[in-house]
């Protein structure tokens, strides 16, 4: 009898389908985290573009001005084309402000920032 050395097809195709279950949830983990790292950076982008407008508002000069900075819906320079704001003022005292920044295909996706503001000289007994 001859003492065949080699690798049978057999031996070949089982490593080969061994290899491919190893490796595909490994790309689809891969993928995933890609894929969630884009949707936490598109959120972490609005938060601060929400902040930025918050700021604005918090450092107005007077409790009057407030109202000045109220926006309707409208798209971003660049590079923030892909985002829109809005910021809403409601009430008089207090005013309530509400900053909403869009974002993501179709601008589905959105962040709201809430803060009330009061004119303290106008409350009895100040």
């Amino acid at each position: 009898m001859a003492n065949h050395k080699g690798v049978t097809l057999l031996e070949i195709i089982l490593t080969i389908a061994l290899l491919t279950c190893g490796t595909i949830p490994i790309i689809l983990c891969i993928s995933r985290g890609l894929m969630i790292d884009h949707i936490v950076e598109g959120q972490s982008v609005a938060l601060t573009l929400a902040q930025q407008a918050m700021e604005q508002v918090e450092n107005a000069s007077s409790f009057s001005t407030v109202s000045t900075l109220a926006s309707a819906k409208a798209a971003l320079a660049s590079p923030y084309a892909s985002y829109s704001r809005e910021i809403l003022e409601s009430g008089t005292n207090p005013i309530t402000v509400t900053v909403n920044v869009y974002y993501g295909q179709g601008l589905k996706n959105k962040v709201s920032l809430v803060t009330y503001i009061t004119n303290v000289a106008n409350y009895p007994g100040t």
